[in-house]
């Protein structure tokens, strides 16, 4: 939160509250893929959920062959893939995975008369799933088990400088 009150939106003027111009988005229409650098793979979500199109390649995308957010089907890239996608020196803050933070919440449930408090892990910023309105670089997942896994759930390396 404090990146991108104070940095994103104050020195690197970024929409934070609308994340779809740089960030790998569903709906990103701006963003030039067949300029991307890095790993990237293509998946479809058909009925029974995310299945990978094409492996994961480095490279440009042949934006003629293969299928780009659009319709059922998404592009992920690796980090630091494109350009478009940073701010401030820093890469891929929205879209392209959803990143768990350090931040949790405690939720209380009651059944039968008992309460039991659950903690649960906060990710953060929208994935090339979703579209960069909903769920822009400031927006709380609200709160999943650490135990999640899905390809748009990812995590980020921290360095702390001090």
């Amino acid at each position: 939160n404090y990146i991108c009150k104070d940095i994103l939106q104050d020195k690197a003027k970024k929409n934070i509250t609308n994340s779809t111009e740089w960030g790998n988005y569903y709906n990103n229409t701006t963003t030039n893929y067949a300029k991307i650098s890095g790993l990237w793979a293509s998946h479809s979500y058909p009925e029974e959920g995310w299945k990978i199109v094409s492996n994961y390649t480095r490279g440009p995308v042949d934006i003629t062959k293969v299928p780009q957010n659009k319709g059922d089907y998404r592009l992920e890239l690796a980090t630091g893939s494109s350009e478009d996608f940073k701010a401030y020196n820093i890469y891929d803050m929205a879209g392209n995975m959803w990143e768990w933070t350090t931040e949790t919440t405690t939720v209380t449930a009651g059944t039968n008369g008992e309460t039991t408090n659950h903690t649960y892990a906060v990710p953060r910023g929208g994935s090339f799933a979703d579209y960069g309105s909903a769920s822009p670089v400031v927006h709380s997942h609200g709160f999943d088990y650490v135990t999640v896994c899905a390809v748009s759930v990812g995590f980020r390396l921290v360095l702390y400088v001090k």
